[in-house]
């Protein structure tokens, strides 16, 4: 996974192996793609769409609390890269992120904000 540094320049922020995933951020946030996702051979990928991961919430709505916390790391890795934050400062964003990624999602599935 790759992304652009405060430089402009493209750095690589994680290597993947199955079964990782990514577009999780987009899909549940409705948020523009932040990275770039690179294939170094071959590989087979499964999209699943709101539909489909709105069923998964609906049966288990703990499962968005679970998540945020996933995504938010996610997402504070990129932004470690690109903004070049030290520890400290990719704590406190972590929280931050993590508290705005679960609204997002709870009001993109219509999730009772309660589980």
């Amino acid at each position: 996974m790759r992304v652009a540094s405060a430089e402009g320049q493209e750095r690589v922020v994680a290597s993947m192996k199955a079964p990782d995933f990514f577009g999780e951020i987009a899909l549940m946030t409705v948020a523009p793609r932040e990275a770039t996702v690179r294939a170094r051979g071959d590989v087979v990928c499964v999209r699943i769409n709101k539909s489909n991961f709105q069923d998964l919430l609906a049966s288990r709505p703990a499962f968005a609390n679970e998540i945020s916390l996933a995504l938010a790391q996610r997402r504070v890795e990129l932004d470690v890269v690109r903004d070049d934050l030290d520890a400290e400062a990719k704590k406190k964003r972590l929280l931050t992120e993590r508290g705005k990624i679960l609204v997002a999602i709870q009001e993109f599935f219509g999730i009772n904000s309660h589980t």
